[in-house]
C-alpha cells in the first residue's frame, strides 16, 4: 500500500477522526481557544479566494491541516454564500489536482481508491505515426468501462473529452494516463468537499467562528436595495423581482415579500440578483459602491 501525506489531502479524514488525536472528550470549540494560529490560516484561505488570489498546497503550511481544512468549511457554512463556497471548493481542488500531478503513481491510484474509483495499473504502450515519426505513448491506468462511464458522469456532461470514443477501450477497460485519472479524482474530491460543507448545520457551528464570518461578511445593505425597501407598495413588478431575488439570495426573511409559492419558484430558478451595469440600464442604480454586484457589499465582496 503507498504512503500518503495526509496533510497534503487533508479531505482524506474526517473532522471526527481528527479530534479523536486530542482526546476521547475534544470537540472543535474547544481546540478554537488554543487554536487561533489555525483560524487565521482558515480564514486566509477564504480572503485569497475573495481576492480572486491562488491558495498554497497545504503541504506548505504548518502543524495540523486537516483542522485548518475543516474550519474553513465551518467559516464557509457561517457565510451561507453558495457562490463563494463554490469558488472556494474549486480553488482548493486546483490546489490538490497540482499536488496529485507531482505524486508517484502508487500514490494516485492509492487515493483514487480511498475516493471510491476502482483502477488499476494495466499498462499499454500504443504507437502513432506523427509527420512520418512513430510516438510512443504509454497509458498506465485502466478502469472497467462500466465504472468509468459511472465515474466520469459529471465531467461527460461538461467537456467532450471524456466521452468513451475518445478513449482507448480494449479487454473492457478505459486506458487513461495520469492527466485523465486526476481529472477524475479532482472530479470526486470536488464532490466530497462540497457534500461536507451541506452536511454541515448550523448548530454544529461555533459561536467564535459565527463572529468571523460576520466580520468577513461586513453584512452592509447596498443602497439600491435599501431604496426598493423604502418604496414597498409602490414597487414594479421588475422591482419586486430584484428585491426578492437579493432577500433569497442572503438567507433572509421572504414571508412579507412575495407568497410562498413565489419563492419557492424563485429559488428554483437559481438566479442571483442583477448586475450593477443591469441596476444602472433600469436606472435602479443609486450610488457608485465600487462593486460589480450588490451581493458584494453584503457579503464583503465575496462574489
Amino acid at each position: 500500500m503507498a504512503l500518503i501525506d495526509y496533510s497534503k489531502y487533508p479531505f482524506l479524514k474526517s473532522l471526527e477522526d481528527e479530534l479523536k488525536k486530542y482526546g476521547s472528550s475534544i470537540t472543535i470549540k474547544d481546540l478554537l481557544i488554543t487554536s487561533k494560529e489555525k483560524l487565521d490560516e482558515a480564514r486566509s484561505r477564504i480572503e485569497n479566494v475573495m481576492k480572486e488570489k491562488f491558495n498554497v498546497p497545504y503541504s506548505q503550511l504548518h502543524g495540523d491541516t486537516v483542522l485548518t481544512f475543516y474550519l474553513s468549511l465551518l467559516i464557509l457554512s457561517a457565510l451561507g454564500s453558495k457562490i463563494l463556497a463554490e469558488k472556494f471548493v474549486e480553488n482548493e481542488v486546483n490546489v490538490f489536482k497540482s499536488q496529485l500531478m507531482m505524486e508517484k503513481p502508487d500514490v494516485v491510484v492509492e487515493i483514487a481508491k480511498i475516493l471510491g474509483i476502482n483502477v488499476n495499473t494495466d499498462e499499454i504502450e500504443l504507437r502513432e505515426y506523427q509527420s512520418k515519426k512513430i510516438r510512443s505513448i504509454r497509458l498506465p491506468f485502466a478502469i472497467n468501462f462500466v465504472e468509468y462511464l459511472k465515474y466520469s458522469k459529471e465531467l461527460r456532461k461538461r467537456d467532450e473529452k471524456f466521452s468513451l470514443r475518445k478513449h482507448v477501450l480494449q479487454k473492457g477497460n478505459v486506458y487513461l494516463d495520469k492527466n485523465e485519472l486526476v481529472d477524475l479524482i479532482t472530479d470526486k474530491i470536488r464532490e466530497r468537499i462540497m457534500n461536507i460543507i451541506k452536511q454541515i448545520q448550523l448548530t454544529d457551528i461555533p459561536e467564535e467562528i459565527k463572529k468571523l464570518a460576520d466580520e468577513i461578511k461586513g453584512r452592509k445593505t447596498p443602497p439600491c436595495i435599501m431604496e426598493l425597501m423604502k418604496k414597498k407598495e409602490s414597487l414594479t413588478q421588475e422591482e419586486k423581482k430584484i428585491l426578492l431575488t437579493y432577500i433569497i439570495d442572503i438567507g433572509a426573511d421572504t414571508r412579507d415579500l412575495a407568497p410562498e409559492e413565489i419563492v419557492k419558484e424563485t429559488k428554483k430558478a437559481r438566479v442571483i440578483v442583477y448586475s450593477c451595469e443591469r441596476l444602472k440600464e433600469l436606472g435602479l442604480c443609486v450610488n457608485d459602491c465600487g462593486v460589480k454586484n450588490p451581493l458584494q457589499l453584503y457579503y464583503g465582496k465575496l462574489l
